[in-house]
């Protein structure tokens, strides 16, 4: 087994965690699944997949994976969503990696391919991103922040190097079309509260223009024209979540000033 704790936070997810918990399973070291409540059905899934799951009341998904992180015992971390399956040529090369000694850099990015529910791998053209997932945790962490979680060095004066890993993790980010809908409306809610808390009132014009900048983004951006009319749904939707996060946000502020008294547009 390579030297790795793989961790997650999931919250029920136990209608496809198992399939990416099989994917790592039997060779790597350690396994851990943070949930925010006892009675989750995907702790009792989790354990059947040899992890440890510990219990931890959601605060956001910074403060919740740098909870995870504090319970690996390996100095090497690997982040895993409960959607997410490592691919076996990313197996291949994270076996290879950790068999040539001590890994060159301090942290690796690898593409996260998206996929759709219904499909049995990720389109090979398909749209990825590739933040750090792999890490030294003595030199790297995720950032504690309640939305935008990323991996950042422990030290930011001092420069970090990130090697590549090119082979994919497939990502099934939505169950269907309702779950892509709830999915958007939670975020949009967390994102509009950050916005909120920050002081940062966006302006009428920017509501109005963000899903104009949005769709041709994510349609041409995220390749979702190799999906045809689903595609097209799908970056509507990307659309209509950016505009209303901003119009959420505008929104908590027209009721903070309604309930002082005050008048804002």
């Amino acid at each position: 087994m390579i030297p790795v704790s793989v961790f997650y936070i999931a919250s029920r997810e136990e209608d496809r965690i198992a399939e990416s918990l099989a994917s790592i399973q039997g060779w790597v070291r350690e396994i851990i699944v943070v949930v925010g409540h006892q009675d989750d059905p995907t702790a009792e899934i989790a354990r059947n997949h040899g992890a440890r799951v510990l219990v931890n009341p959601w605060r956001g998904f910074g403060p919740q994976k740098r909870f995870a992180e504090d319970q690996c015992t390996e100095t090497w971390l690997f982040n895993l969503d409960a959607d997410e399956v490592v691919t076996p040529p990313l197996r291949e090369k994270l076996e290879a990696l950790f068999r040539a000694g001590p890994p060159a850099f301090d942290a690796y990015r690898m593409p996260i391919r998206f996929k759709f529910a219904f499909e049995a791998a990720p389109h090979p053209k398909a749209y990825f991103n590739a933040p750090p997932r792999l890490y030294d945790k003595r030199k790297a962490r995720f950032r504690d922040h309640p939305v935008h979680d990323t991996v950042i060095p422990l030290d930011p004066a001092s420069p970090w190097s990130v090697g590549w890993l090119k082979a994919d993790i497939a990502h099934a980010s939505f169950r269907h079309l309702s779950h892509f809908v709830e999915k958007l409306n939670q975020y949009s809610d967390m994102q509009a509260r950050v916005l909120f808390e920050s002081g940062r009132k966006p302006s009428a014009l920017r509501v109005l223009i963000e899903p104009l900048i949005t769709f041709p983004k994510c349609y041409l951006g995220r390749r979702y024209f190799y999906y045809g009319v689903h595609g097209v749904t799908y970056a509507a939707l990307w659309a209509v979540l950016r505009m209303t996060r901003l119009a959420k946000a505008r929104e908590l502020f027209l009721l903070r000033d309604y309930r002082a008294g005050t008048s804002s547009r």
